[in-house]
């Protein structure tokens, strides 16, 4: 409200079988959507969270995906070493994937 953008609705949970479950209540066809995620002590199940409400509102038919990501997870663990993934890199390409176009 205070940059004069209203929130989208969208729901986010958890099935019984603790899936996580997203629904978009709301026509996003054409629009430019902001996705802001801010982490919290269940980091994979952020970014999961996140890349699944990118994915939607992809298919959904949004105009531009934005991702307001204040702390990318894993980035501490970013310094190559012998035989070790770069795990922020492998989260980077996944949100890239996912369809964030910025």
């Amino acid at each position: 409200n205070h940059v004069g953008i209203r929130l989208g609705l969208a729901t986010v949970g958890n099935n019984s079988s603790t899936e996580t479950d997203l629904t978009l209540n709301e026509s996003i066809r054409g629009k430019e959507v902001f996705v802001i995620q801010s982490g919290s002590k269940r980091v994979n199940n952020d970014v999961f969270e996140m890349l699944n409400l990118v994915y939607a509102c992809k298919t959904s038919c949004a105009r531009r995906v934005i991702a307001v990501v204040p702390y990318l997870p894993y980035s501490q663990q970013c310094r190559m070493r012998r035989r070790a993934c770069i795990t922020s890199k492998l989260i980077a390409k996944m949100m890239c994937n996912a369809g964030i176009n910025h």
